[in-house]
């Protein structure tokens, strides 16, 4: 956009002694009427540009400043370093584009209403990056209730929960209480979800876990983990590499079940599953025994 620029010579007032004093106008202000599309820089840096046919303030808190390009008689305010809160008119004068990094580089920021406003964290390791004409936020790492771009993913700072931004905010999709909780992988955010607790979120996926004391099998149901089925096998319930295992040997009449036979915990008794639950197949005089090295249950 081409500037234009007024030149203003000195005002010179006939005193009554009839010497002569020259004063300079004053200096621009915020507020000043001024010409549709106009802008000056307002020091190293900060902008005015005219808006509405009055001078308004912008900062120009990038590494080039606010400056002249005398080629093109052109005012260029770099806005792609900013502070919430801070004014901003950006155009085709500017050359941050409509979003910046904040000082600190912890906060990606966009221009809304003339201001500088929060558009996401960036807690990751490389923080707010400047990226003209826009920025990347290394939004990694994150809090619950962190600000944040939609379909944006994260691990919590304690690594103890995965989190996905829901409506512009970051929200526990799952608990990660296994041994490797959220992490970053050559794949991208990963959540150990092997071990859980009754009532934990964990987005839908489906999945299976271990309690945290290893007795029972949980499964992913309605976005809540729920326990499925008990594991009072010598075993308990395990997680290897993924695989979870759920030790049913032994069991009682009514409780939940995936397959094969039990023993009841007095051995009295041999259960077959059906229907998804524990049934006395058949009574065992001499006991009923578990042979885990031949994947063995039976009456002696």
């Amino acid at each position: 956009m081409s500037i234009q620029h007024r030149v203003v010579g000195l005002a010179c007032v006939i005193l009554a002694t009839l010497d002569f004093a020259c004063e300079p106008p004053p200096p621009p202000a915020p507020g000043a009427e001024c010409r549709e599309g106009a802008a000056i820089c307002n020091g190293p840096h900060g902008a005015l540009v005219c808006v509405a046919n009055r001078l308004a303030a912008a900062s120009c808190g990038g590494p080039r400043g606010c400056s002249v390009d005398t080629a093109r008689s052109m005012v260029l305010c770099d806005e792609s370093v900013a502070d919430v809160g801070e004014p901003c008119w950006q155009g085709s004068w500017s050359t941050g584009g409509r979003s910046a990094c904040s000082r600190d580089r912890k906060h990606a920021l966009i221009c809304e209403k003339n201001h500088f406003a929060v558009m996401a964290t960036c807690k990751g390791p490389t923080g707010c990056a400047n990226q003209s004409p826009m920025v990347q936020c290394d939004s990694r790492i994150a809090d619950e209730g962190d600000p944040c771009l939609e379909g944006a993913v994260a691990c919590s700072t304690s690594g103890a929960t995965l989190l996905a931004c829901r409506e512009h905010r970051f929200a526990v999709d799952a608990t990660c209480r296994g041994p490797k909780a959220c992490h970053e992988s050559t794949t991208g955010i990963r959540c150990d979800s092997s071990v859980a607790e009754a009532g934990d979120p964990c987005g839908g996926t489906g999945g299976v876990a271990c309690s945290a004391d290893h007795t029972s099998l949980l499964k992913c149901e309605d976005s809540k983990m729920s326990v499925v089925s008990p594991c009072k096998g010598k075993a308990g319930c395990t997680a290897d590499e993924g695989t979870i295992r759920c030790d049913q040997s032994i069991a009682a009449v009514g409780e939940a079940c995936d397959e094969g036979p039990a023993c009841t915990a007095d051995a009295k008794q041999i259960l077959a599953c059906k229907d998804g639950k524990r049934v006395v197949e058949r009574a065992c005089p001499k006991g009923c025994e578990v042979r885990v090295a031949e994947h063995i249950i039976e009456c002696r």
